[in-house]
């Protein structure tokens, strides 16, 4: 009987680190793919939303291609609701996406329909 419950412990373990592993992998590696075939366009920072734990996120918006998507970031104290800022996204995968709050955009800017190949 102890050998049951020793094994049950140890694969609930391990099975959460596999799962922590995968979310950080994935991430490593949307980061690097995003990093090395990034295009910029304008997205517009649109809401915040409460998380748990008292943490807010940011929806933002842009457009590639005639296509608009919406993504969600950790909210940056520096950001405007309405503001626009660079988006840098993954050429051919415009949906991996990360906003550059260091970068506002002045209102009357237009991004071409697939975005700058270099930050403007």
């Amino acid at each position: 009987m102890k050998n049951k419950s020793f094994f049950r412990q140890w694969w609930y373990i391990i099975l959460f680190i596999l799962f922590i592993a995968g979310y950080f992998g994935y991430k490593f590696y949307s980061d690097k793919q995003r990093s090395n075939n990034p295009r910029y366009t304008i997205g517009t920072a649109d809401r915040t939303r409460s998380q748990n734990r008292g943490k807010a996120q940011l929806e933002y918006s842009y457009s590639v291609n005639g296509k608009y998507y919406h993504q969600y970031c950790e909210q940056n104290p520096a950001c405007v609701i309405g503001q626009s800022y660079l988006v840098q996204f993954e050429d051919g995968n415009p949906g991996n996406s990360e906003m550059l709050f260091d970068h506002p955009v002045e209102k009357g800017t237009e991004a071409p329909p697939k975005g700058w190949e270099e930050m403007p």
